[in-house]
């Protein structure tokens, strides 16, 4: 995933929506914060939403893999849903959609992922 350069989720047309699960951790695959908000921003030529907008509290595993209920991963982050739309011009124009999700940890560290989604005509 990129930091700086639009994340591309592909295409769809005008009349379809599409949804994005994006999982977040932080660089060493662990939780982030508990708490920390996400928001979108920087949105253009869509709609966007982002479900649910807080980290939860997530129970830190073992160096072994495994939490205290026993079940192993290896990532350990959250897993938040992108519902992105958009509304077609008329008359219809092929457009590219750029937003972004920005993380904020309740300390008050910022994070800023990029995407970009290009609609078409039906």
């Amino acid at each position: 995933m990129s930091f700086t350069t639009p994340n591309d989720l592909g295409s769809i047309t005008y009349n379809d929506a599409k949804t994005v699960t994006l999982q977040l951790n932080d660089v060493n695959n662990n939780p982030l914060p508990a708490d920390t908000t996400l928001e979108i921003t920087a949105v253009n030529n869509a709609t966007v939403a982002v479900t649910p907008d807080k980290v939860p509290s997530i129970q830190v595993h073992t160096t072994t893999g495994a939490d205290p209920s026993g079940t192993t991963t290896e990532v350990q982050g959250s897993v938040h849903l992108l519902s992105i739309s958009g509304a077609a011009p008329t008359p219809c124009v092929a457009k590219t959609a750029t937003f972004s999700v920005k993380a904020t940890t309740p300390s008050g560290s910022t994070t800023t992922i990029p995407f970009k989604l290009s609609f078409t005509c039906p």
